[in-house]
């Protein structure tokens, strides 16, 4: 069975509706999914809206992908499995996440207005009409727009860059017992990405992590094997898969990156 546990969709800074995935990845011969836009979970409303959840042809697992802040600011995301989106503290969680992006994309447009470029934070707002988690992605893509080169765009909303504001982000702790409290099952993202693996190390000693995503595009053959090596030293599930968006450095095409479920057989079948 062929399977992808990492989808970013338009509530995110995906570029693929919801149901358009679900349709892309039937085409792909996709069995099981799981959708995990980034602080966020209104495309799982509306895959259940439109019966798609429970679909025969495609298990799709509801999912979310949370950022964690960390003291010494790696890049850490938890990702949720199997959570009950319909979880009254999960969604206030979520709508205050929401609330506090739509503050930072505001400060940045009027950081970039301040040092003389024009740009309208009302197209940027345009250009995610599906989304309450607006990101730099966006200001990038309005930028475009306006002319701007990706090279301009990247080093003007890089995190070194005087226009840049930090997330608002969640404690790793909070996080975890969030999607716990929410009947999810919390897993370490893309742990080649976080920057240490001594701090992977750390945070997948606590007794809340279920599981750790070995399988990633950015995770070459030494990766894998470091991470399988982790997941069996401390008893945890392994998952994988694409980090789909539609568009950026990962699989533009649903179904170029899949992953055999044999690898976490246990896990799809929860």
């Amino acid at each position: 069975m062929l399977v992808d546990l990492h989808i970013h969709t338009t509530f995110s800074d995906g570029m693929t509706p919801p149901l358009d995935v679900a349709r892309k990845s039937k085409e792909a011969n996709l069995k099981c999914i799981s959708i995990t836009d980034h602080d966020n979970i209104d495309a799982l409303k509306i895959l259940a809206e439109n019966n798609l959840l429970n679909n025969k042809d495609l298990k799709i697992i509801p999912g979310v992908e949370l950022s964690i802040d960390h003291p010494l600011k790696y890049e850490i995301h938890i990702l949720g499995y199997y959570i009950d989106f319909n979880n009254d503290k999960l969604q206030k969680t979520l709508m205050l996440i929401a609330q506090k992006r739509f503050e930072r994309m505001k400060k940045m447009v009027d950081n970039i207005n301040n040092i003389g470029i024009n740009l309208d934070y009302d197209k940027v707002v345009e250009l995610a009409p599906d989304s309450n988690a607006f990101g730099r992605p966006h200001i990038a893509r309005a930028m475009l727009e306006d002319g701007h080169t990706k090279k301009s765009i990247y080093e003007l909303l890089s995190t070194k860059s005087k226009i840049y504001v930090p997330k608002y982000k969640l404690t790793l702790d909070d996080a975890l017992d969030l999607i716990i409290q929410a009947g999810g099952k919390p897993v370490l993202a893309h742990p080649g990405l976080v920057g240490s693996d001594e701090i992977v190390k750390e945070i997948i000693q606590n007794k809340k992590i279920y599981g750790i995503e070995v399988f990633h595009p950015a995770h070459n053959e030494k990766s894998v094997s470091t991470y399988l090596d982790m997941a069996n030293t401390f008893n945890i599930k392994i998952t994988g898969g694409s980090d789909y968006h539609g568009v950026g450095r990962y699989p533009e095409t649903l179904g170029l990156y899949i992953v055999e479920s044999n690898d976490f057989k246990n896990f799809i079948e929860l």
